[in-house]
C-alpha cells in the first residue's frame, strides 16, 4: 500500500529528521507509486543531511532508473559506483543504464571491471549476457549466457535466452531439444512439467504462453506468443498455413523496442523477443521468415502425431458450432484434442469443464488476461482436461 506507506514515512521523518532511513524509505515508496518527482525531492533531502548514505544514493538512483531515465540513471549510479566500488549492484546497474543507451561497449568495460570483483554474481554476470545479446553479436550471446545458465541451472531465464539465441543462429533443431531441460530444470513437479510440455497453445493471444512459463515450461511453438482470431485460425488450420513464413506475406514492424512480425494473411501478430538494432531490414526479415517456416512445420508436425493437447482462449464467446469447426479444422491433421476456454459468464462456476465432443472440451475462467493470467484457474482447466482424456484412452 505505497499511498499509506508514503504518509507514514512521512510522519516518521517528522519525529526523527535526522535518520536517513525517513528519507530512504520514503523514496522506495514513492518511486514504488510512480511519483518519481516527489521520490527525487524526498531523496535529496536527504542527500542534503547524509551525502554518502548508500541506501539513499542507490534508491536516488533507481528513480531515474525506474522511470526510464538512461542519462540521468547512468549518472547517478556512476555517482554510486565511484563511492561504493566494492558494490556490485553500481556495476550492475550502470551497466544496464549504457545498455540501454545503446553504449555497449562502455557498459562491458563497467561489468567486466564488476564481476572482476565478484564473478559469482548473478546480476552481473546476466547483465553481460544482455549486453551481447541487444548488441545482436549472437555467438558472444550464446557464450555468455550458456555461461549463466550452467552457473544458475535454476533460473529459467538462462535456458530460454539459450534458445532464443540459437534460433537466431539458425539452431533451431537444438533450441527445440532445450525446450524440455528448460523445464525439468526450474521446478521440482514433474507431473506438472510434464502437463505444461504436453499441451500447445494455439491462441488467442500470449496468455497461455505466459501461464507455460509461470509453471517452469518454455516449448517453442508458432502460436504461443501470437495473436490471431478464431475464425482466421480455422482458415490456417485447413490451408496448413500455406504462405506463413514467405517474406512477401510477412510485415516487419516494431513496437515498445520489439521486433513483430505480421501475417497478411491469416492477420497473426507474433511477439519475436528481440529488441530492435540497425541492421538490415531485409536480412532482419529474412532471419525472421526462416524462424516462423520452422514453427509453422513444427506446429503441422504436433498437429499430425495427435500427441498434444491444444489450447485456445477466446475472450469472445463462441458458439458451441464455431467451436466445433474449430476443432475440425484440428482433425483435418489427425485425431486432436482441444480445450476451448472462455470467459464464465452468469450461472457458470469459473474453473469448471463442459465436454462437446470426445476430445473436445469447453473451460470457463473468471477473465482472460495477458497482464494478469489466472494461473490457478488454467492449471485447474488443463488438469481436468488432461484427467478426462487419460481416463478415456485406451489402456
Amino acid at each position: 500500500d505505497w499511498p499509506e506507506a508514503v504518509a507514514r514515512w512521512r510522519v516518521y521523518r517528522e519525529k526523527f529528521p535526522d535518520h536517513p532511513v525517513g528519507y530512504s524509505a520514503a523514496g522506495v515508496a514513492l518511486r514504488h507509486a510512480k511519483r518519481f518527482a516527489e521520490a527525487d525531492t524526498i531523496l535529496l533531502e536527504g542527500l542534503q543531511r547524509h551525502p554518502d548514505h548508500p541506501e539513499l544514493l542507490g534508491n536516488y538512483a533507481w528513480v531515474a532508473h525506474r522511470r526510464g531515465d538512461w542519462p540521468e540513471a547512468a549518472a547517478r549510479w556512476r555517482v554510486y559506483r565511484e563511492k561504493f566500488p566494492d558494490h556490485a549492484i553500481g556495476d550492475s546497474s550502470l551497466g544496464v543504464a549504457l545498455r540501454e543507451l545503446a553504449r555497449f561497449d562502455e557498459a562491458d568495460a563497467v561489468l567486466r571491471e564488476g564481476l572482476a570483483l565478484h564473478p559469482d554474481n548473478g546480476e552481473l554476470i546476466g547483465n553481460y549476457a544482455w549486453v551481447a545479446y541487444n548488441r545482436h553479436d549472437w555467438p558472444e550471446a550464446l557464450k555468455r549466457w550458456e555461461a549463466f545458465r550452467d552457473k544458475f541451472p535454476d533460473n529459467p531465464v538462462g535456458h530460454r535466452q539459450v534458445m532464443l539465441v540459437l534460433g537466431e543462429l539458425g539452431r533451431f533443431v537444438e533450441a527445440e531439444d532445450l525446450a524440455r531441460p528448460a523445464a525439468l530444470r526450474q521446478t521440482g513437479d514433474s507431473a506438472l512439467e510434464r502437463l505444461m510440455l504436453a499441451v500447445e497453445s494455439l491462441g488467442e493471444n500470449c496468455e497461455f504462453g505466459v501461464v507455460q512459463r509461470y509453471f517452469g515450461a518454455d516449448p517453442l511453438g508458432l502460436l504461443r506468443f501470437t495473436a490471431i482470431p478464431p475464425a482466421l485460425l480455422t482458415t490456417a488450420l485447413r490451408a496448413r498455413f500455406a504462405g506463413v513464413g514467405l517474406p512477401e506475406n510477412t510485415i516487419l514492424t516494431i513496437r515498445k523496442d520489439e521486433y513483430v512480425t505480421s501475417d497478411t494473411r491469416y492477420h497473426m501478430a507474433m511477439h519475436t523477443f528481440i529488441r530492435a538494432g540497425n541492421e538490415d531490414r531485409q536480412q532482419r526479415l529474412a532471419k525472421f521468415c526462416r524462424r516462423l517456416v520452422f514453427l509453422r512445420d513444427k506446429l503441422i508436425g504436433d498437429l499430425e502425431r495427435a500427441e498434444k493437447h491444444f489450447v485456445y482462449g477466446s475472450r469472445l464467446r463462441l458458439s458451441d458450432e464455431d467451436i466445433r469447426s474449430l476443432w475440425r479444422a484440428m482433425r483435418t491433421h489427425g485425431k486432436n484434442r482441444l480445450l476451448l476456454v472462455h470467459p464464465a459468464e452468469a450461472g457458470e462456476t469459473p474453473g469448471t469443464t463442459r465436454r462437446l465432443e470426445d476430445d473436445l472440451i469447453v473451460g470457463c475462467i473468471d477473465q482472460l488476461s495477458v497482464e494478469a493470467p489466472s494461473f490457478d484457474l488454467w492449471l485447474q482447466l488443463c488438469r481436468q482436461a488432461h484427467d478426462c482424456w487419460s481416463a478415456a484412452a485406451p489402456g
